[in-house]
């Protein structure tokens, strides 16, 4: 019989830990989308800070493909359907990584990080001068 390591335990802990939280991920989307669906809801950096956030105009966009309304998605975020396509794949990969014990989504995140940000940050800027 072979034998366990303590690091081999370790490593298999912090797999199941970080498991659970991507479940619990999930578990969180699924709840705002309800919520998106049943109510509107304002925008809480918009109301603190009086600046649209870089994701401004999702949530509408979200409600509108929920209630199949495709006539004003562009005019809520330029780049709304292509943050949700990426949201989209992200949650694909996160799904993929708890059914088959894997990691892509982080694998994913690592080489991908910086276009993320880079569109995110555009979007911002965008969002604020485009009148």
């Amino acid at each position: 019989m072979e034998k366990v390591t303590h690091c081999q335990i370790s490593n298999n802990l912090t797999f199941f830990k970080m498991k659970k939280y991507k479940i619990l991920f999930i578990i969180i989307e699924i709840i705002y989308l309800i919520i998106v669906y049943l109510y509107s809801i304002p925008c809480l950096f918009k109301s603190i800070f009086k600046v649209s956030c870089p994701m401004c105009g999702i949530t509408r966009t979200i409600k509108s493909i929920l209630n199949l309304d495709f006539s004003n998605i562009l005019s809520y975020n330029f780049f709304a359907l292509p943050l949700i396509f990426l949201i989209f794949i992200l949650n694909a990969y996160l799904i993929y990584d708890i059914f088959f014990n894997t990691n892509k989504l982080f694998e994913l995140l690592q080489k991908h990080y910086k276009l993320i940000i880079i569109l995110l940050i555009l979007n911002f800027i965008l969002n604020n001068t485009i009148i």
